[in-house]
């Protein structure tokens, strides 16, 4: 097995180089390593490197203290080509965190369509919820993210869907003050008289949370 203070050193002098030779020269790694290069090289690692660590026993869906894949990382991080490498690699694209977040969870909510776009179309659940009730649609209508909005309302995401608190996307949007957000689920048949457990509608959130643009709409 190869040396891990050898491969950690590589890895924090991000030398994709000095680990190439040391995959080289071993018979078999860590099955966390690929994980750890990843977050410690922050995705500059080579295909060539890439798939040599498989090749050495490197477990693609191993898990850190988080219980976040090397899949979640890179999508965490937008980085559509690992997301590529790794799911046509078998990363498995529904795997959940210790939140149960999925990587298609963390690309809406750090903005990386292109990500969320190839996990979708690689068997990625498109309602998959995290322990807190909250879709990709609901993070991105508080990000304020029309974009992400209009192209996950295109692919059939539950647009009605609630959190734990029977929070919808409206709801969020319009507690969020995106108008543009608030007008396209509107426009998407969103239940503009759904109540939350506390009883409160998008128009009491709008309202209670000061945005005049959406109330007025």
């Amino acid at each position: 097995m190869a040396d891990y203070s050898e491969i950690k050193d590589a890895l924090e002098r991000k030398d994709d180089h000095q680990l190439k030779l040391i995959l080289q020269r071993t018979h078999k790694c860590h099955k966390d390593t690929l994980l750890l290069s990843l977050v410690r090289i922050k995705n500059k690692l080579s295909k060539e490197t890439l798939d040599l660590l498989l090749k050495k026993g490197a477990d693609i869906n191993a898990r850190d203290n988080y219980g976040m894949t090397a899949l979640i990382h890179a999508c965490r991080s937008g980085s559509l080509e690992y997301a590529q490498w790794l799911t046509e690699h078998g990363a498995d694209v529904n795997a959940r965190d210790n939140s149960c977040w999925t990587a298609l969870m963390y690309a809406r909510c750090y903005g990386s369509l292109e990500c969320a776009q190839w996990l979708t179309e690689h068997g990625a659940t498109i309602n998959a919820s995290g322990n807190d009730g909250w879709t990709a649609l609901i993070y991105a209508c508080c990000n304020g993210s029309l974009e992400c909005a209009q192209w996950l309302t295109e692919h059939d995401v539950d647009i009605n869907a609630n959190d734990n608190n029977v929070e919808t996307a409206l709801m969020w949007a319009c507690t969020y003050g995106s108008l543009k957000c608030t007008q396209w689920l509107i426009e998407h048949d969103a239940n503009i008289n759904a109540r939350s457990s506390a009883g409160l509608t998008a128009l009491m959130l709008a309202c209670r949370s000061g945005s005049l643009e959406c109330t007025q709409w």
